[in-house]
């Protein structure tokens, strides 16, 4: 791992984030909710669905390699 330069930034002593939140009491609903809704998505059902169509759309235009499609 000493050379793998892809999580390099994660070591770097000049990196900080700017705020780390805590979501104590915060059920998992709850926060996939806000979550959505960070992203612009009016519920997590409609969230999910869209991830589902791009997935689905992706499949379609690519194939699945596990099942020999491509």
């Amino acid at each position: 791992m000493k050379n793998d330069k892809t999580l390099a930034w994660l070591l770097d002593e000049e990196w900080k984030p700017k705020q780390v939140k805590k979501f104590i009491g915060v059920s998992n609903e709850e926060f996939d909710e806000m979550q959505s809704k960070l992203y612009g998505y009016d519920s997590v059902s409609q969230m999910n669905a869209h991830n589902y169509n791009k997935d689905m759309q992706k499949l379609m235009n690519y194939g699945d390699r596990a099942k020999g499609l491509i």
